[in-house]
This record gives structure tokens, C-alpha cells and sequence, in this order.
């Protein structure tokens, strides 16, 4: 009898039901969190809240965390409970009075495990950290891959295409991945190209900074601004579902180096460790 009440705890254990907010309302609250999980992003730890979830969780969210009938999905990232680490932390403890979610007496440790596994599947760059050399890929970041003649990090590189401090924050591994063998698959908002031909002969090909009926403003690849008034512009093209950046990256890097060059993008985020720290 006592056996099948802990189990029947234990299938309760996360019933975390989703609301509205979104994955970046979600994160900001994170960020005024005073208490953050001590275990996030620690494949070690991710491993371990992993086997707890199968044991005590996947009868209501799944294995995966993508729900059931009887628990909402945990992948969304989005929480009817709080989605502060301390929040989820608490939900986990205390349960939901008036829900299937019960009270449970895991120690401190278990349940941040289990709140660093449950983050790692939010897909928005909670994932354990990426494999590779973040050294090398910053050396590759700078120089063979030519990242930073469109990229900035931390002030440094050309302001031609999304600024890059944060984006291990903001995007899974995947889709990190994705941007960079698949360029043209999603165009960043505020980076539409366009390619002018102008009265005088000249043409530009650049990134659209500001427009109106009368002018225009853009930044071309060597990170100049220009500034036109559209009476000088001949022809404008514009590059709709079609970035700017090169689709060849990947194939003039060993799979080594392409490794590396992930590693260390991923590691690009407020509270992440340098390259040289998480060799």
C-alpha cells in the first residue's frame, strides 16, 4: 500500500500546467530571479533530474516532457506556477493545492536536478552545454570562418548582422545549427536585405537600418552607413527570404572545427563562463 501511494505521488510529481506568457517573458523573469538553479546546464546534473523524471514524472508529462492527458507539456517553457528557477524549484516541493501535484520531500539537490532537466527541454538554449573546444571556435569565430566580418561579440566584429553576445541564451544548439547550414530557413527581424542601384552608377548591398518615403538607411558588409535619399536610388531589390549571410560556412570547416565553432557560440550568454574557463 505504501509502495503504490508513492507512486502515485510520484506520478503527480510536476504538473506544472502551462499558461500564456511566452518563452522570452519567461526568461526575463528568470533574469530578476535571486535564487537561480546552482545545477543549470550541468550534463551531469541534466543526466540525473533525466532518470527522476522517468521514474517519478513520465507517467504524466511523458518521457519527453511533451504531456499526456493527465500533465500539461514541459517543453514550451511557459508556466502557469512561476517560471523563476525558484518558482519551478517550488512547485516541485510544496505541489499545487488543488491539482494532481503533490508535496514532495526530494532533497535540495534532487530537485534542482530535476529543474535543470526540465529547462534543458524548453529548447531555447537551457540544453546542456554544447561539446567542442569554445577556445578554438572563438579563434575560428574570428578568423577562418570570417564570422565577425557580420557579426558582433561582446564589441567586437561588424554591426552588418545580429549582435551575437547573448544568442546562447536565445536560441537552442539546433537552432544554431540550423542558422548557420541554413541561413535562408529564418531571417532575423530588422535584418531584411536589399540591394540598391543607384543614379550615379554605384550599387550597395546592405542591411536595412531605418526607411521612409523619402530616405533610406543601411549598413553594407564592410559595416559603413549609408545614408540616401531615394531620389538618387535607380532600382531597389529587395532579399525577401533570402539572408545575406553565406551558406558555404560549414564546408570550409573540418567537422572538428565546426564542433568548436558551435561550443563556443553556445557558450555566448550573460551568465556563462569564457572559453578559456569551461575548457
Amino acid at each position: 500500500m505504501h509502495g503504490q501511494f508513492r507512486w502515485i505521488a510520484a506520478a503527480g510529481l510536476l504538473l506544472l500546467v502551462l499558461t500564456f506568457p511566452s518563452q522570452a517573458s519567461a526568461q526575463k523573469e528568470d533574469e530578476k530571479d535571486k535564487v537561480r538553479n546552482p545545477l543549470a546546464r550541468d550534463p551531469v546534473a541534466i543526466a540525473a533530474g533525466d532518470k527522476n523524471f522517468r521514474e517519478r514524472c513520465a507517467l504524466c508529462h511523458g518521457i519527453g516532457g511533451k504531456g499526456t492527458a493527465r500533465g500539461s507539456n514541459l517543453t514550451r517553457g511557459t508556466w502557469a506556477h512561476g517560471g523563476r528557477d525558484s518558482q519551478i524549484f517550488e512547485t516541485i516541493r510544496k505541489g499545487v493545492p488543488g491539482t494532481q501535484m503533490p508535496p514532495n520531500d526530494l532533497t535540495d539537490v534532487e530537485v534542482w536536478q530535476l529543474v535543470a532537466f526540465i529547462r534543458s527541454l524548453g529548447g531555447e538554449g537551457d540544453q546542456a552545454p554544447v561539446p567542442g573546444n569554445p577556445a578554438s571556435g572563438e579563434a575560428l569565430f574570428f578568423g577562418k570562418a570570417r564570422c565577425a566580418s557580420c557579426h558582433m561579440i561582446r564589441g567586437k566584429g561588424s554591426p552588418f548582422g545580429p549582435e551575437l553576445s547573448n544568442i546562447g541564451t536565445g536560441r537552442s544548439a539546433a537552432a544554431i545549427r540550423r542558422s548557420i547550414l541554413e541561413p535562408d530557413a529564418e531571417i532575423a527581424d530588422g535584418f531584411d536585405g536589399v540591394r540598391l542601384k543607384l543614379k550615379s552608377g554605384s550599387a550597395i548591398e546592405g542591411v536595412v537600418r531605418n526607411e521612409d518615403n523619402f530616405s533610406i538607411q543601411l549598413i553594407d558588409r564592410d559595416g559603413r552607413l549609408h545614408m540616401l535619399d531615394k531620389e538618387a536610388i535607380r532600382s531597389l531589390s529587395r532579399l525577401e527570404k533570402k539572408s545575406l549571410m553565406p551558406g558555404n560556412i560549414a564546408g570550409e570547416l573540418t567537422q572538428e572545427e565546426f564542433q568548436d565553432l558551435l561550443a563556443f557560440l553556445d557558450r555566448q550568454r550573460k551568465h556563462e563562463e569564457s572559453p578559456e574557463q569551461s575548457r
